[in-house]
């Protein structure tokens, strides 16, 4: 296989476990945190605060829910086995709406794909 069929296929496998984040089964699911979140993960938050899995595991599960639009994804290979996906997100909390620009990177390992890192920049509304 020729690295543009490779590249054809990674974008959309990595588009879809991105969006499965935001599926509130899944964000309520420490199982499916954890199969889909790298051990050594780092998020940093708009506050600038790092969280690492343990405090992931904890916190997304007792999340109240929330709206998810997100827009115009890519896809950056960085290395064989890892990518970067890049997008801007619509989150509706409520009556709260905020806008960001988000960026994670997803590592391949043991022949499956975890995001390893996210950072979530507050922006104006897009």
């Amino acid at each position: 296989m020729d690295t543009l069929s490779i590249a054809l296929e990674l974008e959309p496998h990595l588009i879809a476990l991105e969006k499965r984040l935001f599926v509130p089964a899944t964000r309520r699911s420490r199982e499916l945190l954890a199969f889909l979140i790298h051990k050594d993960f780092i998020e940093v938050g708009a506050s600038g605060r790092e969280f690492g899995l343990d405090e992931v595991l904890v916190r997304l599960p007792q999340e109240d829910s929330f709206g998810v639009e997100a827009q115009e994804f890519r896809v950056r290979q960085l290395a064989p086995n890892l990518c970067q996906v890049l997008y801007n997100a619509k989150l509706t909390r409520g009556t709260v709406v905020s806008h960001s620009r988000r960026s994670s990177l997803w590592t391949l390992e043991d022949h499956r794909w975890q995001m390893i890192h996210h950072q979530g920049t507050p922006c104006q509304p897009f």
